[in-house]
């Protein structure tokens, strides 16, 4: 029963600032592991269990020096394991309706692929697919083709792939799906998973699986804002000319950063160019300072401090906006949460919990 939580929880990144959003009345799947090597037993503990073992691959990439350097000239901060927890845990997120549907033995929890799952994520690079194929078979539903659903847990598989049709939080009946054969390297993953190996790019291709690459690996990097191209950013590498090679670290206001590998620390950022050529460290701008200089040729962002977000029309540090006020973006919300129906920021709400339909 293969699934895609992992995903519906974090979306891109690595970088997550917010709780996720689950979808519909249909949740997500998959799931992890405890780090002390005893499998858990009720729904709380492989509840958390599964936010243990994917918190950890958060913190193990997110802790580095390069990263939390890379994140403040982003303006951004790497998520911490009280932040993960709470973004995970979430009331109505897809682990909590998970939890809540094996409490009614809607859904089991197959306890033998859990160890699995556990070590698959263990062994993870930070730049591999978190939605770990091992993590698929942990759950299984309990409710047949036709019968009332609320997430796709709980629907058997039958000779297919069991899915719920609910939608928008409410009811709907267990469907089964034909089985989707893998997809094989140069094969779209926009409907299908990518066979063992292989995992889906930007372009929804399944291509060979990414390591992260150590020092004097060759590397390639999508631009001025991809500063690691695939090196192992936990052991503070960056990409640089195409090889991946050890960031240097500097708290002197005024030092060349960037392009040349070196990071500025302290209370300090490092500017990010469009065409890549070095900057200087300096402190992030307050409200009413610029924020996006330069011209067309090489523009240039430096990061505002975290009471503020930069505003590319006026190209100025504009204060976080309260509940209530117009956004298009989370990070211009002191709630970190921009409402896509209303427009306006708002505090995140929580999902309904998941419900019994019989």
């Amino acid at each position: 029963m293969a699934r895609l939580l992992i995903i519906a929880l974090f979306g891109l990144s690595s970088i997550a600032c917010g709780p996720p959003t689950p979808s519909g009345g249909g949740g997500g799947g998959g799931g992890g592991g405890g780090g002390n090597g005893v499998t858990p037993s009720t729904p709380s503990e492989i509840a958390q269990a599964i936010a243990d073992s994917y918190c950890g691959y958060f913190a193990r990439c997110n802790s580095s020096r390069a990263m939390r350097s890379w994140l403040r000239s982003l303006g951004a901060e790497a998520m911490d394991d009280t932040a993960c927890q709470s973004m995970i845990l979430a009331p109505g997120g897809g682990i909590d309706r998970i939890k809540d549907a094996i409490e009614a033995d809607r859904v089991v929890f197959v306890s033998d692929t859990f160890s699995a799952c556990l070590q698959e994520i263990n062994n993870l690079s930070c730049s591999g697919d978190l939605n770990a194929d091992a993590c698929d078979q942990i759950f299984t539903g309990t409710v047949e083709q036709g019968g009332g659903c609320f997430i796709d847990e709980e629907c058997l598989d039958g000779d297919g792939v069991g899915s719920c049709s609910a939608s928008n939080n409410q009811c709907g009946v267990c469907e089964v799906n034909p089985i989707i054969p893998d997809a094989n390297q140069g094969e779209s993953c926009a409907q299908a998973n990518c066979a063992e190996g292989l995992e889906c790019d930007d372009d929804d291709i399944c291509q060979a699986a990414s390591e992260s690459g150590g020092v004097g690996s060759t590397c390639e990097s999508d631009g001025p804002t991809d500063v690691f191209g695939g090196c192992n950013m936990a052991a503070n590498l960056l990409c640089i000319e195409g090889t991946c090679t050890e960031a240097s670290f500097t708290s002197s206001a005024g030092a060349d950063c960037g392009s040349n590998g070196v990071m500025c620390e302290g209370d300090l950022v490092c500017p990010i160019s469009t065409n890549g050529s070095t900057t200087q460290c300096t402190a992030p701008k307050a409200v009413g300072e610029n924020c996006f200089e330069g011209a067309e040729q090489n523009l240039m962002l430096t990061a505002c401090v975290t009471t503020a977000f930069c505003d590319y029309e006026s190209r100025q540090c504009t204060a976080k906006k309260a509940d209530g006020e117009s956004c298009d973006q989370d990070g211009q919300c002191q709630s970190a949460n921009c409402d896509e129906m209303s427009e306006v920021c708002s505090a995140q709400a929580n999902e309904p919990a998941w419900q019994g339909c019989d």
